[in-house]
Protein backbone atom coordinates (compact mmCIF):
# COMPACT_ATOMS: atom_id res chain seq x y z
CA UNK A 1 0.00 0.00 0.00
CA UNK A 2 2.27 2.59 0.67
CA UNK A 3 4.84 1.82 -2.55
CA UNK A 4 0.78 2.61 -4.17
CA UNK A 5 0.76 5.92 -2.58
CA UNK A 6 4.34 6.93 -3.00
CA UNK A 7 4.32 6.20 -6.93
CA UNK A 8 0.73 8.49 -6.92
CA UNK A 9 2.75 11.22 -5.04
CA UNK A 10 5.86 10.94 -7.79
CA UNK A 11 3.14 11.53 -10.54
CA UNK A 12 1.70 14.47 -9.72
CA UNK A 13 4.80 15.70 -8.19
CA UNK A 14 5.60 16.12 -12.24
CA UNK A 15 2.21 18.32 -12.78
CA UNK A 16 3.79 21.82 -12.01
CA UNK A 17 0.67 24.28 -11.30
CA UNK A 18 -1.70 22.49 -8.95
CA UNK A 19 -2.82 24.27 -5.88
CA UNK A 20 -2.46 22.15 -2.57
CA UNK A 21 -5.14 22.42 -1.68
CA UNK A 22 -6.81 20.27 -5.18
CA UNK A 23 -3.45 18.36 -4.91
CA UNK A 24 -4.73 16.86 -1.15
CA UNK A 25 -8.37 16.12 -2.59
CA UNK A 26 -6.95 14.41 -5.59
CA UNK A 27 -4.54 12.37 -3.29
CA UNK A 28 -7.54 11.45 -1.10
CA UNK A 29 -9.20 10.04 -3.74
CA UNK A 30 -6.59 8.12 -5.24
CA UNK A 31 -6.13 6.59 -2.37
CA UNK A 32 -9.19 5.97 -1.48
CA UNK A 33 -9.85 4.22 -5.10
CA UNK A 34 -6.86 2.53 -4.36
CA UNK A 35 -7.97 1.38 -0.94
CA UNK A 36 -11.22 0.02 -1.82
CA UNK A 37 -9.88 -2.07 -4.89
CA UNK A 38 -6.65 -3.89 -2.53
CA UNK A 39 -9.45 -4.79 -0.06
CA UNK A 40 -12.09 -6.07 -2.74
CA UNK A 41 -8.88 -8.48 -3.72
CA UNK A 42 -7.86 -9.26 -0.49
CA UNK A 43 -11.51 -10.55 0.77
CA UNK A 44 -11.98 -12.08 -2.82
CA UNK A 45 -8.49 -13.98 -1.84
CA UNK A 46 -9.53 -14.70 1.84
CA UNK A 47 -12.29 -16.19 0.66
CA UNK A 48 -11.20 -18.53 -1.86
CA UNK A 49 -8.41 -19.44 0.73
CA UNK A 50 -11.32 -20.34 2.75
CA UNK A 51 -13.16 -22.17 0.59
CA UNK A 52 -10.22 -24.48 -0.19
CA UNK A 53 -9.81 -25.04 3.61
CA UNK A 54 -13.17 -26.49 3.88
CA UNK A 55 -12.78 -28.50 0.55
CA UNK A 56 -9.73 -29.88 2.01
CA UNK A 57 -11.36 -30.59 5.44
CA UNK A 58 -15.38 -32.25 4.05
CA UNK A 59 -12.46 -34.46 1.91
CA UNK A 60 -10.22 -35.69 5.21
CA UNK A 61 -13.57 -36.36 7.11
CA UNK A 62 -15.36 -38.23 4.34
CA UNK A 63 -11.68 -40.07 4.07
CA UNK A 64 -11.83 -43.92 5.53
CA UNK A 65 -8.56 -43.47 7.45
CA UNK A 66 -9.44 -40.09 9.03
CA UNK A 67 -7.71 -41.15 12.40
CA UNK A 68 -4.35 -41.39 10.48
CA UNK A 69 -5.06 -37.90 9.05
CA UNK A 70 -6.18 -36.13 12.63
CA UNK A 71 -3.17 -33.83 12.55
CA UNK A 72 -4.31 -32.47 8.98
CA UNK A 73 -7.52 -31.83 10.01
CA UNK A 74 -6.35 -30.10 13.36
CA UNK A 75 -4.18 -28.02 11.21
CA UNK A 76 -6.53 -26.80 8.41
CA UNK A 77 -9.44 -26.67 11.59
CA UNK A 78 -6.89 -24.12 13.31
CA UNK A 79 -6.47 -22.41 10.13
CA UNK A 80 -10.38 -21.51 9.17
CA UNK A 81 -10.84 -20.53 12.77
CA UNK A 82 -8.15 -18.36 12.60
CA UNK A 83 -9.65 -16.67 9.21
CA UNK A 84 -13.15 -16.74 10.70
CA UNK A 85 -11.68 -14.78 13.72
CA UNK A 86 -9.86 -12.02 12.02
CA UNK A 87 -13.26 -11.91 9.68
CA UNK A 88 -15.30 -11.13 12.99
CA UNK A 89 -13.18 -8.44 14.46
CA UNK A 90 -13.15 -6.52 11.03
CA UNK A 91 -16.86 -7.02 11.40
CA UNK A 92 -17.09 -6.11 15.06
CA UNK A 93 -14.69 -3.19 14.01
CA UNK A 94 -17.18 -1.33 10.84
CA UNK A 95 -20.18 -1.89 13.32
CA UNK A 96 -18.03 0.46 16.13
CA UNK A 97 -17.52 2.70 13.59
CA UNK A 98 -20.50 2.60 12.50
CA UNK A 99 -22.37 3.06 15.90
CA UNK A 100 -19.31 6.05 16.92
CA UNK A 101 -20.41 7.98 13.10
CA UNK A 102 -24.23 7.23 13.20
CA UNK A 103 -24.75 7.28 16.90
CA UNK A 104 -28.00 6.33 18.82
CA UNK A 105 -30.78 8.29 17.42
CA UNK A 106 -34.66 8.09 18.02
CA UNK A 107 -36.60 7.35 15.36
CA UNK A 108 -40.07 8.29 14.77
CA UNK A 109 -41.26 4.49 16.07
CA UNK A 110 -40.09 4.82 18.93
CA UNK A 111 -40.96 8.46 19.94
CA UNK A 112 -44.31 7.43 19.12
CA UNK A 113 -44.21 3.79 21.08
CA UNK A 114 -42.91 6.19 24.04
CA UNK A 115 -45.59 8.46 23.50
CA UNK A 116 -48.81 5.60 23.60
CA UNK A 117 -46.47 3.65 26.79
CA UNK A 118 -47.19 7.59 28.61
CA UNK A 119 -50.76 7.77 27.59
CA UNK A 120 -51.41 3.99 28.97
CA UNK A 121 -49.68 4.76 32.06
CA UNK A 122 -51.69 7.64 32.84
CA UNK A 123 -54.95 7.40 34.18
CA UNK A 124 -57.43 10.09 32.33
CA UNK A 125 -60.09 10.37 33.86
CA UNK A 126 -61.16 8.93 37.11
CA UNK A 127 -65.08 8.38 38.70
CA UNK A 128 -65.15 8.67 42.37
CA UNK A 129 -67.28 6.82 44.51
CA UNK A 130 -69.96 9.75 44.81
CA UNK A 131 -70.35 9.48 40.56
CA UNK A 132 -68.39 12.70 40.31
CA UNK A 133 -65.75 12.15 36.85
CA UNK A 134 -62.65 13.63 37.00
CA UNK A 135 -60.03 14.90 34.83
CA UNK A 136 -57.49 16.81 36.39
CA UNK A 137 -54.17 15.77 36.71
CA UNK A 138 -53.54 16.60 39.86
CA UNK A 139 -56.64 15.80 41.07
CA UNK A 140 -56.44 12.24 39.87
CA UNK A 141 -53.30 11.83 41.75
CA UNK A 142 -54.64 13.22 45.00
CA UNK A 143 -57.39 11.01 44.81
CA UNK A 144 -55.06 8.01 44.19
CA UNK A 145 -53.13 8.57 47.59
CA UNK A 146 -55.93 9.33 49.68
CA UNK A 147 -57.15 5.47 47.56
CA UNK A 148 -53.88 3.84 49.10
CA UNK A 149 -53.31 5.43 52.19
CA UNK A 150 -57.01 4.43 53.52
CA UNK A 151 -56.31 0.66 52.01
CA UNK A 152 -52.98 0.80 53.77
CA UNK A 153 -53.82 2.25 57.01
CA UNK A 154 -54.91 0.30 60.07
CA UNK A 155 -58.71 0.03 60.65
CA UNK A 156 -58.14 -1.65 64.39
CA UNK A 157 -56.12 -1.04 66.87
CA UNK A 158 -54.47 -4.23 67.40
CA UNK A 159 -53.88 -3.72 71.13
CA UNK A 160 -55.88 -1.35 73.16
CA UNK A 161 -55.39 -0.68 76.86
CA UNK A 162 -56.87 -3.75 78.47
CA UNK A 163 -55.41 -5.99 75.90
CA UNK A 164 -52.32 -4.43 77.03
CA UNK A 165 -53.03 -4.30 81.21
CA UNK A 166 -54.45 -8.15 80.83
CA UNK A 167 -51.20 -9.11 78.82
CA UNK A 168 -48.61 -7.51 81.93
CA UNK A 169 -50.57 -8.32 84.93
CA UNK A 170 -49.67 -11.05 87.18
CA UNK A 171 -52.80 -13.21 86.78
CA UNK A 172 -51.66 -13.91 83.01
CA UNK A 173 -51.35 -17.74 83.20
CA UNK A 174 -49.41 -17.87 80.08
CA UNK A 175 -46.50 -15.52 81.81
CA UNK A 176 -44.40 -17.55 84.46
CA UNK A 177 -43.07 -15.56 87.38
CA UNK A 178 -39.98 -16.87 89.13
CA UNK A 179 -39.78 -17.25 92.89
CA UNK A 180 -37.74 -15.28 95.21
CA UNK A 181 -35.65 -18.71 95.13
CA UNK A 182 -35.21 -19.02 91.71
CA UNK A 183 -34.21 -15.17 91.40
CA UNK A 184 -31.72 -15.47 93.88
CA UNK A 185 -30.20 -18.46 92.18
CA UNK A 186 -30.07 -16.78 88.68
CA UNK A 187 -27.99 -13.81 90.25
CA UNK A 188 -24.38 -13.28 89.77
CA UNK A 189 -21.55 -13.92 87.83
CA UNK A 190 -22.26 -16.03 84.53
CA UNK A 191 -19.68 -18.88 84.29
CA UNK A 192 -19.59 -21.74 81.46
CA UNK A 193 -20.74 -24.41 84.08
CA UNK A 194 -23.93 -22.32 85.21
CA UNK A 195 -24.95 -21.59 81.52
CA UNK A 196 -24.03 -25.28 80.48
CA UNK A 197 -26.67 -26.42 83.04
CA UNK A 198 -29.23 -23.75 82.48
CA UNK A 199 -29.33 -24.71 78.69
CA UNK A 200 -29.44 -28.60 79.50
Amino acid sequence: MQRIVQLELKKYQTIVRITTNCFHLELKLVIRGKTISYSSFKKKQRSREEAELESQLNNLNNNENINDKREEITRIELQLRSLRESRIKGAIMRAKAKWQIEGERSTKYFCNLEKRNYIEKVIQKLTLDNGETITDQAKIRAEQKLYYENLYSSKKTLINNTHRANFFSLENPFIKILSDEQNINLEGELKKFGIKNKTN
